[in-house]
């Protein structure tokens, strides 16, 4: 199991979790400790509120119970949203990003992602664009991703990305899913 603890401010902090505890320091090697119920670890990953020694700083743990870590990059908030419930409701953990620059900053801060659902056609960097800055990059080169795209050639722009599976918009949710459980 792995968590996952931050500051009120997002500073990040190492962390264990065994049998339902977690202990952390943070980067100014302040301890903290949490115990959380048997509920909160298990199906999908959850988030508490706990306290340093007693005092007022608030660390936030997000527990992972290894369910796998989905990042969605797709600029249309509808879009994005209903792709979020719907790999969530299927068991898989989220991530969001409106665009390749900030899945890229997703993909440097956590790297327990184990799979990409990218848009196309994005704003400041579209999906082409982030699908390269990725392969130049040995630590994310490898994590493969499923396109979603509006366009009619879908087949010939997923072969030439290297993407895993390629949908068209509008895709059916079950499409979705079954590519994403090919890729778990």
């Amino acid at each position: 199991m792995r968590a996952e603890v931050t500051t009120r401010t997002e500073t990040r902090a190492a962390c264990v979790a065994r049998a339902g505890s977690i202990t952390a320091r943070d980067e100014a090697r302040h301890a903290c400790a949490a115990t959380l119920g048997a509920s909160s670890l298990s199906g999908q990953c959850s988030d508490r509120l706990f306290q340093r020694n007693g005092e007022n700083t608030r660390y936030y743990a997000r527990v992972h119970d290894g369910a796998a870590c989905v990042l969605i990059v797709e600029d249309d908030l509808d879009i994005r949203e209903g792709v979020v419930e719907l790999v969530r409701e299927h068991g898989f953990e989220t991530l969001e990003a409106a665009n390749g620059q900030e899945a890229l900053e997703r993909l440097r801060e956590r790297s327990d992602v184990q799979m990409i659902v990218l848009d196309m056609m994005m704003p400041i960097m579209d999906g082409a664009t982030f699908r390269q800055q990725q392969l130049a990059d040995p630590s994310l080169a490898a994590i493969p991703f499923i396109l979603l795209t509006a366009t009619v050639n879908c087949s010939f722009i997923a072969t030439a990305l290297g993407a895993s599976a390629c949908l068209r918009k509008p895709f059916r949710p079950e499409e979705l899913i079954t590519a994403l459980e090919r890729l778990r």
